[in-house]
């Protein structure tokens, strides 16, 4: 089903993108117009023809209608137990390095504070730790997709 929309949605930003084109004033979009408008009418045409064909399957077939069922519940299950232990390594990991940089920053000498205004230690803690828990879970999440895929040999 995301293959189907995803194919749908990327037929329709082009075919708005022809549009903004030709709005703009670009007379070549303007010969492109009527090569947009088919493609995005069979496209459109294929995706509701295979949305039609899944739906007379499911409804003829039971199994069919059951394994799609089990499938996006597996699916569903699957991706949120992986967001989830994503999210809580880079939260774990956030804490960690708030928990240090706090001590790091309570040794330092007394005139250090004279420099520092008012609440920036600790928006400065918050900040960072947020952006480094935010890159521990893009580069997890980086690490999970490039191993998912399959190696290409040259």
């Amino acid at each position: 089903m995301t293959l189907i929309f995803g194919n749908l949605v990327q037929s329709f930003v082009n075919f708005g993108t022809t549009l903004a084109k030709i709005k703009a004033g670009d007379p070549a979009a303007q010969a492109e117009l009527p090569a947009a408008t088919a493609s995005f009418r069979h496209v459109a045409a294929n995706d509701a023809a295979i949305l039609v064909y899944i739906g007379e399957l499911c409804r003829t077939n039971l199994v069919a209608s059951f394994l799609i069922a089990i499938t996006g519940v597996a699916m569903f299950f699957c991706t949120f137990t992986y967001m989830y232990i994503f999210v809580y390594t880079g939260e774990i990991g956030a804490k960690r390095l708030r928990e240090r940089y706090l001590q790091a920053v309570l040794r330092q000498d007394i005139a250090f504070f004279d420099n520092v205004g008012a609440g920036e230690v600790a928006t400065r803690i918050q900040t960072d730790t947020r952006e480094f828990g935010c890159n521990v879970y893009n580069l997890l999440d980086y690490i999970y997709i490039c191993r998912s895929r399959p190696a290409r040999h040259l």
